[in-house]
């Protein structure tokens, strides 16, 4: 009897590990033309993908895209990600714990290359999209590209560059690049960061800008004056020493006149210090900038489910 549910449990466990093999669709090569939907999830890149010329690709909202070590996406065609503010695309290492729960190592930058737009590719429009663990993000040689949305974190060199010039961008916060769709795509209460003229007024690093040049600039003033305090009172003390050793009363009268010169200056430069030190205090210590909270996708783990990724052998090298 033990021996026959012993088995019954190993036929199960095997049962299982299958089904999870199958729900995870491996990929390499022309990706144009394929259908790219959750109910594929996830695909695993096994080696460099690629959208030949004058051809297209289109990822659906909610696709995960993981990443083996040395691959990547090369974009030489059109490619359209359509991810949603609710449900985005991701593209991610295969060691992403968030996305593959069973890896046995922590993902890390560097750990694939990114995603690559050559100068002669069509159409590029990235939409509601996060790019983790890569070497270079998105890396375009070319200008004519719409990034929307986009959430970059823990890439390696940088994480988005148009013809080498590398762009400021945020970990985790929602940048996009030649989209006026940036602002009607975004949330009234999400920050962005963007390439356009007309998202950076909601942009909130002009906040952490001001906040970082005005404290500062005013503990810059303080500790100045702190200095010329000092300085000051050590210019009164010797003028006024050298006033009260003069041999004549036109001598002793100079030096006093300078001693409260420099006594006068003294007072200037530490109640300038006085002021400014606690003020430029107060703006690191109470002035917060707030940051979006961003929220990403998560793979869903059941035994019930399509995306089930228990036992999954094909992901790990």
């Amino acid at each position: 009897m033990n021996c026959r549910m012993g088995g019954f449990w190993c036929l199960i466990v095997v049962y299982v590990c299958a089904s999870s093999i199958c729900a995870a669709t491996s990929i390499s090569g022309d990706i144009a033309g394929m259908k790219f939907t959750t109910k594929g999830n996830p695909y695993v890149v096994e080696d460099d993908i690629v959208v030949p010329e004058d051809k297209k690709a289109v990822i659906e909202s909610g696709c995960i895209l993981l990443f083996k070590p040395f691959t990547g996406l090369a974009v030489h065609g059109d490619l359209y990600v359509k991810g949603t503010s609710r449900e985005r695309v991701v593209f991610t290492s295969i060691y992403d714990k968030q996305y593959n729960p069973q890896s046995q190592r922590d993902a890390n930058p560097f750990d694939w290359n990114g995603i690559f737009v050559a100068q002669k590719a069509g159409n590029v429009k990235l939409e509601n999209f996060v790019l983790h663990y890569s070497v270079y993000g998105v890396k375009s040689k070319r200008d004519i590209i719409i990034v929307v949305n986009g959430i970059f974190s823990k890439n390696g060199q940088f994480h988005f560059s148009i013809q080498d010039d590398i762009q400021f961008v945020q970990d985790k916060i929602p940048y996009s690049y030649n989209s006026s769709e940036a602002e009607a795509d975004t949330p009234k209460d999400e920050g962005q960061s963007s390439g356009n003229k007309s998202a950076r007024k909601k942009d909130p690093r002009k906040k952490k800008i001001v906040k970082f040049a005005s404290g500062s600039l005013l503990g810059a003033v303080g500790l100045a004056g702190a200095g010329f305090g000092i300085y000051s009172t050590m210019e009164a003390n010797s003028k006024f020493d050298k006033s009260e050793a003069a041999q004549t009363l036109v001598e002793s009268d100079s030096y006093y006149s300078q001693y409260e010169e420099n006594r006068q200056n003294s007072i200037l430069g530490y109640v300038s210090a006085g002021v400014a030190i606690p003020a430029a205090a107060a703006i690191f210590l109470f002035w917060k900038v707030e940051q979006p909270e961003i929220k990403e996708p998560s793979l869903k783990v059941g035994w019930n489910s399509q995306r089930d990724v228990n036992c999954t052998l094909l992901w790990y090298f």
